[in-house]
């Protein structure tokens, strides 16, 4: 039996060129996408940080206003 998709969202994030650029390279150095490499990038940090505590004090509130 196969098994079940989970249903996926979309969402837009900018980046500076060089850092699209450094995602790129890597990317193509592995022979995946950036879409890949995003996703990948995403499950690691949720799974090490399974409380969701990545800032200290107002470095959340200097995040989230830019």
């Amino acid at each position: 039996m196969g098994r079940k998709a989970e249903k996926s969202a979309r969402f837009t994030v900018s980046l500076s060129q060089a850092n699209y650029e450094a995602l790129q390279q890597l990317a193509e150095k592995n022979d995946v996408s950036i879409a890949w490499l995003v996703r990948k990038s995403i499950e690691k940090m949720l799974e090490s940080n399974p409380q969701r505590n990545l800032f200290r004090g107002n470095e959340v509130m200097e995040v989230t206003r830019k």
